[in-house]
């Protein structure tokens, strides 16, 4: 019984910390810059090309972790993954007191039906 305590205990005091860790990243998103360029995205010779660049504040890439940035664009009831846009601390020294910049090119093949997208 005693070690079951000692589990629920451990259970609830690492689910506390992580809270508060999440919600420190949840506040920091919100000062996230993303950009696409262009905007809205042009298809040409049967190609969409466009970069996208974002800017992490300050504090929100601790040592040692990576925040990944998922690309998605979706149409109708579709939706295509591209490949995802990751900051990794150890790219950026100074992450605790500059902002992280990074940007990426992006080219997919244009298909009937995806227009309108997002």
């Amino acid at each position: 019984m005693r070690t079951i305590k000692l589990f629920a205990a451990l259970l609830v005091g690492s689910a506390i910390f992580s809270g508060c860790a999440l919600n420190k990243m949840v506040k920091l998103a919100k000062e996230l810059d993303l950009k696409v360029e262009p905007n809205p995205l042009e298809v040409h010779g049967g190609k969409v090309a466009f970069n996208m660049s974002a800017v992490l504040p300050p504090k929100m890439l601790p040592k040692g972790k990576v925040y990944t940035l998922n690309t998605i664009y979706q149409y109708g009831d579709q939706e295509m993954s591209l490949p995802a846009v990751e900051f990794k601390a150890e790219e950026f020294t100074n992450s605790s007191t500059t902002t992280s910049r990074k940007s990426q090119d992006f080219v997919f093949d244009y298909q009937d039906g995806m227009n309108p997208g997002t």
